[in-house]
């Protein structure tokens, strides 16, 4: 029976790295491990190694069927789940809603690695830590066992699960180039050894890379390459991914309407979709998207769902995240204490992009607020880690705030701002409130057309948002000499 789960294991792991599709996959694999006359025995390293090969499956192909399948074997299990086991069919599955003795677990597991224990351990730990951004645990416990052994012979998985933790890791800590470089290593190693399935994780740390970059273009192309696989593969993990990673390109291109959508497939507005990790990562794309298109309902909603997960149990990260989306959707009279509660959590600095984009949106709206100097303070922090991190997109929008907080300051507005005839139509239906798909229909462009006017027109005018447009509008044709405002 040994050489049955084994034989199944390898048929799967073909299939998915050929042209088969992931649904196959995890009906073969599931097939032999019911079939299988383990007694699921707790014991039986096979029957562990196909359980969590099968919970791999189960992630790229994305549906709670598959989970629930995989879920079921779990629980037969006998006396109980191996601890490695346990955690992941919880942590990995579904953090969201892992127990607080899971996450426990996981912490014991993760202090326990050291240079000579199984690489192959070391993997499945790793997988288990992904979402809750513990994987720099690991870090160096995974590069002391590939020393150990000679980087040159490091078997091929062993040296991909590295990468991934260096690639996702590096993007989380501000290691930017550190993440590139891993991802690109690790897309060629796939090339090379026909591992078509495992590339898509390292395009996916590559798509993170081009939309907080501001490198738009690559972004979407990175993310149409993904989606256009998962589909044709019925990998629906990998479709969350690059929904993922789309709309934080589409917010650094300043298409709200477009990051929405895109945030929304990951999980619906007021919820955190079951067996979807990612989830707790997309929820500060969608609370920004929501506010920013005036869908203040929907963003209170997920940042009360978000809060409803104790995401701070996860990572500190994640506990910022969950803080400052209740703080941008709080109401005027609490709002610098809910951000202040935010920006209060320990080892915050680890995660500079996260705690730049919440300095932001605390800046943003203290300028609102008319509290100048407080603003500024915020808006100067954000604009320098931006600026350390190469986040262009949103170090512009730190400036145009920081210009505006001086025009309060001094009453003097930028008199060198033109908006081109295009620009100034586009301004107009944007600011009558029309989305960026109805303005391409009438003005018959793309919708990315207008994104990308939107974009240029947002720093012209001093403001970050369609809701400033009408006012800014006003200011600029009495700078401009006009006798009255065109809206």
């Amino acid at each position: 029976m040994t050489r049955s789960l084994t034989g199944a294991a390898a048929a799967a792991h073909l299939l998915i790295n050929t042209e088969g599709d992931l649904t196959t996959a995890h009906r073969l694999l599931a097939g032999a491990i019911e079939a299988g006359d383990h007694g699921f025995d707790a014991d039986d390293p096979a029957l562990l190694e196909a359980l969590l090969n099968l919970m791999v499956i189960s992630w790229y192909v994305g549906t709670e069927e598959a989970w629930q399948t995989f879920h079921a074997f779990v629980r037969q299990v006998k006396p109980e789940p191996p601890p490695l086991l346990r955690v992941n069919a919880s942590v990995f599955a579904d953090p969201a809603r892992a127990s607080d003795a899971d996450l426990t677990a996981l912490d014991t597991l993760l202090g326990a690695p050291d240079a000579d224990q199984d690489p192959g351990r070391l993997i499945r730990i790793g997988t288990a830590a992904v979402f809750t951004d513990r994987l720099s645990h690991l870090r160096s416990s995974s590069e002391r066992s590939t020393r150990s052994r000679g980087t040159g012979r490091a078997p091929v998985r062993r040296r991909l699960s590295e990468l991934v933790l260096s690639g996702v890791d590096g993007y989380l800590t501000g290691r930017w180039d550190e993440a590139c470089s891993a991802a690109d290593e690790g897309i060629a190693l796939c090339a090379r050894h026909g591992l078509r399935v495992h590339t898509w994780t390292f395009h996916w740390v590559r798509a993170l890379m081009a939309a907080g970059r501001g490198e738009v273009a690559a972004a979407r192309q990175l993310t149409d390459d993904m989606s256009r696989w998962a589909v044709a593969h019925q990998a629906g993990g990998i479709t969350h991914l690059a929904a993922q990673a789309r709309a934080l390109a589409d917010l650094a291109a300043g298409d709200h309407d477009a990051a929405y959508r895109h945030a929304a497939r990951v999980s619906p507005a007021g919820e955190l979709a079951p067996y979807r990790g990612i989830a707790l990562w997309s929820a500060f794309d969608l609370v920004e998207a929501s506010l920013a298109l005036g869908l203040t309902a929907e963003a209170s909603a997920h940042a009360e769902a978000l809060r409803g997960a104790r995401p701070d149990r996860l990572s500190p990260r994640l506990g910022l995240v969950a803080d400052g989306v209740l703080a941008m959707t709080a109401a005027n009279d609490v709002v610098r204490q809910r951000f202040e509660t935010a920006l209060s959590g320990e080892e915050l600095d680890r995660w500079p992009f996260d705690l730049a984009r919440v300095r932001l949106a605390y800046g943003e709206r203290l300028r609102r607020m008319f509290v100048t100097n407080a603003a500024r303070e915020q808006l100067a922090l954000a604009r320098n880690a931006f600026s350390q991190l190469g986040a262009v997109p949103w170090r512009a929008r730190a400036d145009v705030e920081l210009r505006a907080t001086d025009l309060l300051r001094h009453s003097s507005p930028d008199v060198s701002a033109t908006l081109t005839p295009r620009d100034r139509e586009i301004a107009e239906l944007a600011g009558a409130g029309l989305t960026n798909r109805q303005i391409g229909q009438r003005l018959f462009i793309s919708h990315r057309t207008v994104a990308d006017h939107l974009y240029k027109i947002f720093p012209k005018l001093g403001i970050n948002s369609r809701a400033a447009l009408r006012d800014a509008l006003t200011a600029y044709d009495a700078r401009q000499g006009r006798d009255k405002p065109v809206l």
